[in-house]
C-alpha cells in the first residue's frame, strides 16, 4: 500500500486527527454492519485516545461507545490491573472516564495466567498458548480499524525484527515467550489479521522515532515489521494473466492447487498472473469515473504492448522455483526479466502511478484552496458547492507546467524498473520457513509431473520456454483478503 504520512507539531493536533480518523471509520462501519471493530495497541496511544475521545468534547459527542468492540493488537501476560497491561492502560485513560454507555472490551482470560509479572520463570507455556487460542476465537472476521504503535527498533504489535512470528501465517493470535522488550511473555495478532483490516494507522510520537520512521517510509528493502505493514498489498494492481483455458493457464492452476495441499491451513487461491505494477491511479469514489479510468489504463496497456518490438517469443517466460521470506512466505516461479516486459511495466508505472501522484502533490501546493481535510485528516479535493464555487472564482487557480514533473516521473520509473521490479508467478503463500529438503523434493516432483519437465533441479526452467505472450490484462482492487479482491476490468491482448 502507499502510506500517507502526516506530521503534527502539537499533541492536541495529533489527538484531533486521530479522533477524526476514528469517527470516520466508526460511522462507515456502523452504517454497514451495526458495530465497530477496533484493535488498539498500548504505550503512548492510551493518552492520545483520552485526549481524542474523552477530552475533545466535539469528537466525544460523536463516539457511539455501545457499538464498539475493542480488542488489543497485543497484550502482556499479566493481570488486567498490572501496570504493564494494555487493557489496564486503556481502562485508566478511557473506560474510567465513561459514565454511561461503554464499549465491549475483549481481554485475555486472567484465569489462565501463570508465573509472575509476565516473566518466563514459573510460567506454563501450554496455558499461554491456550490464552492466545481463546483470544483468536473472539476476533472478528476483519477489523474496521487497527491503531498501531511503532517501537524505536521498528517493532509493532509484539512482532519484533527477526522474530519467527513475523512470518506466521496459520495462527491469527500467537503467544510470545521471548520478547526482547519486557515483559517477555505476551500474545500478539499476526500478519493475516493485519492484512484483512479495512484500515490501519500508526500513531508514533517523539523525535526519537524519526530515524526508524525514515527507514520505514524510505527504504524499500527494509524488513522491519512496521515497514512490512506498510507493504501490505492494497489499492489497484495491474495483472497480466495467461488466457483462460489455455494450456499454460490450466497447468499453472492445477499445479498451484496441488502444491497448496502440501501446506497446513487453507492457503489463499488466486488466478495465475504476474503483477505489472501496483498502486494504479483509479478514482474509486465515483463509479462513472472509475469506469473511465479503468478503460483508459487498459487501453494504454494495449497501445503500449503494440508499440514494443516483436523480438521475443514470449513476454512472460517462467524461470526457476524459489521462495521468499517477507511479511508472508511465498513459493513462486521467477519470471525472466524480458526487456519488453520490463519496458511495459516501466511505461505503466510512469504514466499511471508516479506521474499522477506527483502532479496531484504539486497541485496541492499550488492550489490549496481546491482542497480540504476529510474526517480522518486526509487531504482531499473539495466537492463542488455554491459557496466553494464563489471562493474558487475569487481565488486564481494557478496553472503549472507538468512537463518537468513528467520528465522526473520517467527517471523514477526507470529506476524502479531497474532496482525494484521483480516479476514472478506466485504459487502458494506458505507458513513454513525454511522449506525442508523433503518438502522441496515433493514440490519439484509435482512441478515435473504437471509441467512435463524432467530436470527441475538443473536450474534452467527458462530454457523450456514455458510462459505466455498473449493473455488478459486485469485491473484488480486488492483490498482485504484474497477472496474479497475485485476485478475492475479486463482486456484481451
Amino acid at each position: 500500500m502507499t502510506a500517507d504520512v502526516y506530521s503534527y507539531s502539537e499533541q492536541a493536533e495529533l489527538a484531533d486527527a486521530v479522533g477524526k480518523y476514528i469517527i470516520k471509520h466508526q460511522k462507515e462501519a456502523i452504517n454497514a454492519n451495526g458495530s465497530f471493530n477496533i484493535a488498539i495497541s498500548g504505550g503512548s496511544l492510551g493518552k492520545v485516545l483520552k485526549e481524542a475521545l474523552i477530552d475533545n468534547q466535539d469528537i466525544a459527542a460523536e463516539v457511539q461507545w455501545d457499538k464498539w468492540q475493542v480488542y488489543f493488537s497485543d497484550e502482556r501476560l499479566v493481570p488486567l490491573d498490572h501496570k504493564d497491561s494494555n487493557y489496564g492502560l486503556f481502562n485508566e485513560m478511557v473506560l474510567k472516564s465513561l459514565s454511561s454507555a461503554k464499549p465491549t472490551v475483549h481481554t485475555i482470560d486472567e484465569s489462565l495466567l501463570t508465573g509472575k509479572d509476565g516473566q518466563v520463570e514459573g510460567a506454563d507455556i501450554e496455558k499461554d498458548k491456550e490464552i492466545a487460542k481463546r483470544y483468536a476465537a473472539h476476533l472478528p472476521h476483519k477489523f474496521d480499524v487497527i491503531l498501531l504503535g511503532c517501537g524505536p527498533d521498528g517493532h509493532t504489535c509484539s512482532l519484533f525484527p527477526g522474530h519467527k512470528l513475523v512470518h506466521e501465517r496459520t495462527q491469527l493470535v500467537s503467544y510470545v515467550n521471548d520478547s526482547p522488550k519486557p515483559p517477555p511473555r505476551r500474545i500478539t495478532i499476526t500478519f493475516p489479521v493485519l492484512e484483512s483490516a479495512t484500515a490501519i494507522a500508526f500513531v508514533a510520537q517523539g523525535s526519537g522515532k524519526a530515524p526508524i520512521l525514515k527507514e520505514i517510509f524510505n527504504d524499500p528493502k527494509s524488513q522491519l515489521p512496521s515497514k512490512l505493514v506498510t507493504d501490505i498489498t492494497s489499492g489497484v494492481a495491474l495483472w497480466f494473466c495467461p488466457r483462460p483455458n489455455s494450456q499454460i493457464h490450466d497447468k499453472l492452476t492445477t499445479l498451484s492447487s496441488s502444491i497448496n495441499t502440501l501446506f497446513p491451513g487453507s492457503p489463499p487461491k488466486f488466478e495465475p498472473h504476474i503483477t505489472i505494477t501496483t498502486n494504479v491511479s483509479v478514482n474509486l469514489d465515483d463509479p462513472s469515473k472509475t469506469k473511465d479510468d479503468v478503460d483508459k489504463v487498459l487501453s494504454a496497456c494495449v497501445v503500449a504492448l503494440q508499440s514494443l518490438p516483436k523480438n521475443h517469443t514470449k513476454l512472460v517466460t517462467i524461470g526457476n522455483i524459489n521462495s521468499q521470506r517477507k511479511y508472508f512466505q511465498k513459493l513462486y516461479f521467477e519470471v525472466v526479466k524480458d526487456p519488453n516486459l520490463v519496458s511495459l511495466a516501466q511505461i505503466m508505472r510512469e504514466v499511471f502511478v508516479i506521474a499522477p501522484a506527483d502532479i496531484e502533490a504539486e497541485n496541492q501546493k499550488q492550489n490549496p484552496h481546491l482542497y480540504t481535510t476529510d474526517g480522518q485528516g486526509n487531504t482531499v479535493r473539495r466537492r463542488p458547492s455554491k459557496k466553494h464555487s464563489r471562493e474558487a472564482s475569487q481565488s486564481t487557480t494557478k496553472e503549472f507546467d507538468t512537463a518537468e514533473i513528467r520528465r522526473r516521473a520517467t527517471y523514477k520509473a526507470a529506476e524502479w524498473a531497474e532496482k525494484e521490479y521483480d516479476p514472478h508467478i506466485s504459487l502458494v503463500y506458505s507458513n513454513i520457513w525454511p522449506i525442508d529438503n523433503a518438502l522441496w523434493l515433493t514440490i519439484k516432483t509435482r512441478i515435473s509431473d504437471y509441467l512435463g519437465i524432467e530436470d527441475v533441479d538443473a536450474g534452467n526452467l527458462h530454457n523450456h520456454s514455458l510462459g505466455w505472450d498473449s493473455g488478459v490484462f486485469k485491473l484488480v482492487l486488492c483490498e482485504g483478503e484474497v477472496q474479497d479482491w475485485i476485478v475492475l476490468g479486463s482486456v484481451d491482448v
